[in-house]
């Protein structure tokens, strides 16, 4: 078996597992609507059981979103469709929304969780997620130094 049909092959799997996913992620967020939605209402005063409400419903939400432009992606790519190029191009622009972004947020409200639930009452998540982001930063400027200099 060629690398070109084993990647044919995986393509066709990756958007045939899309359909279920999407589907599933919006039975998952259908069903925590209620209390994702009294969670959202109340900024000021969420029990960490919201806060992990609405970890879980972006987190789906957002993987809906993401699975949904790469079926297209690459259900594109697969019949050799022309629009491929451009959503494969195209791309970067739904991961920084629906990948790093949303997970990013996802992540903190689940920390946020899990740091009321804990009696510790440590800073915890304001921590990692200030060292987090000063990583990120500096993989980047890595990244264009060593593009620059290259």
């Amino acid at each position: 078996m060629t690398t070109t049909t084993l990647r044919e092959i995986a393509a066709l799997t990756s958007v045939s597992l899309s359909a279920p996913l999407v589907i599933l992620a919006v039975a998952v967020i259908w069903k925590w609507r209620p209390a994702a939605l009294a969670a959202w209402r109340e900024p000021e005063y969420r029990t960490s059981t919201q806060w992990f409400v609405l970890g879980v419903s972006l987190a789906f939400a957002a993987s809906a979103l993401d699975n949904l432009y790469w079926a297209f992606a690459w259900g594109s790519h697969y019949l050799e469709h022309p629009s491929h190029e451009h959503l494969f191009a195209s791309g970067v622009w739904g991961n920084i929304i629906f990948r790093q972004a949303a997970g990013i947020a996802a992540a903190f409200c689940h920390l946020r969780a899990a740091e009321m639930a804990d009696t510790t009452g440590t800073k915890f998540v304001n921590r990692l997620l200030a060292a987090a982001y000063l990583l990120g930063f500096l993989l980047g400027v890595y990244l264009f130094a060593s593009k620059v200099a290259g």
